[in-house]
């Protein structure tokens, strides 16, 4: 556990998720890049960023199977979204990240509270805090290099709700927190696992995006380092599906995760 008191930690969108053994060349190029926390993976020595604005577009226009270019990866079922930002306190507002390259913690813990809400009908808030305090191996600006230790975390130790986090008294000498917990004052919940998929099948993607949300890997382009100005919808943005990019064209997609979250545990 990292020992050092420090301030809260702010939030950002779902983002970042583990790795597996690269299959490629181009993946093991990626991987050793790679580390989590924001834009992941960007080579260094890379462009140098410029400054400028972006407009962006939002149709709410849905194709139909008599479309021309309706997408051709959506299944049997002809289903090919789910907007989970529509439904009532599963996906919530974005709020800033500050300049610390923590998306890993929040992603994490936004996405578990969506699963409760989804599979068990608990709206609750869970502390990013306690979650970012609880994983010791964190690299330069606070990213992680691999998500095996918060994956332990979460299915041995477990995560608590932000009401009852006091990570931010912390010091060297006491954690508040872990006296609580061991007491037994405060409720825990630790997932039943932790589902990591590197090779991204983005016809399974839509199978699992439809049963909850899940995070994403993405890579980070010179151009999305260097943007400046607005982004996309109110901190949510749209990403190319793999099928809009044209023949030959990769996913931009690099790696999917998500907790497998079995029941609510002692937030109940």
């Amino acid at each position: 556990m990292d020992k050092r008191k420090r301030k809260k930690v702010g939030e950002d969108p779902p983002a970042d998720v583990a790795k597996e053994a690269p299959e490629t060349k181009h993946e093991r190029d990626q991987d050793a890049n790679r580390s989590y926390g924001a834009g992941g993976g960007h080579k260094k020595g890379g462009k140098k960023p410029k400054t400028g604005d972006a407009s962006t577009t939002k149709s709410t226009h849905r194709l139909t199977p008599s479309d021309d270019n309706y997408p051709k990866d959506c299944g049997d079922d002809k289903i090919y979204w789910k907007e989970w930002t529509e439904v009532d306190r599963v996906v919530r507002e974005v709020t800033d990240q500050g300049d610390r390259d923590t998306c890993w913690a929040h992603a994490t813990k936004k996405n578990i509270e969506a699963r409760l809400k989804i599979n068990f009908g608990l709206d609750v808030t869970l502390s990013v805090d306690h979650l970012y305090h609880g994983i010791a191996k964190k690299m330069s600006k606070d990213a992680i290099k691999t998500f095996d230790e918060l994956k332990n975390f979460l299915k041995n130790e477990g995560i608590i709700q932000e009401k009852d986090c006091e990570c931010e008294k912390r010091t060297n000498k006491k954690d508040p927190c872990a006296k609580k917990i061991k007491a037994k004052a405060v409720g825990v919940l630790k997932i039943e696992e932790f589902i990591t998929k590197k090779l991204v099948s983005e016809e399974e993607l839509i199978q699992l995006v439809k049963l909850g949300p899940v995070m994403v890997s993405i890579q980070a382009t010179d151009d999305l380092l260097a943007h400046r100005g607005e982004w996309g919808d109110k901190g949510f943005a749209k990403i190319a599906r793999k099928i809009s990019r044209g023949k030959d064209q990769p996913s931009l997609f690099s790696e999917i995760v998500y907790p497998v979250v079995s029941g609510v545990g002692g937030l109940a």
